[in-house]
């Protein structure tokens, strides 16, 4: 019953979740580090926000 991969089970959901967990902060490492090497501009909000609160809620994540 249930093989690996079938969806069926909740360790395949977890899994799931857990990629989608990671988008977030992948994504906000790879702009930081776009902004830092100065490839692109930042806003100051958001996911480029360099401020120390930005650098804050980066840590948090």
């Amino acid at each position: 019953m249930g093989t690996h991969g079938s969806g069926a089970g909740p360790v395949d959901g977890a899994v799931g979740h857990g990629h989608r967990q990671l988008a977030y902060p992948v994504a906000e490492t790879l702009v930081k580090a776009a902004i830092l090497l100065h490839l692109i501009e930042p806003l100051d909000k958001g996911i480029s926000n360099m401020s120390p609160v930005g650098w804050f809620n980066f840590a948090a994540a």
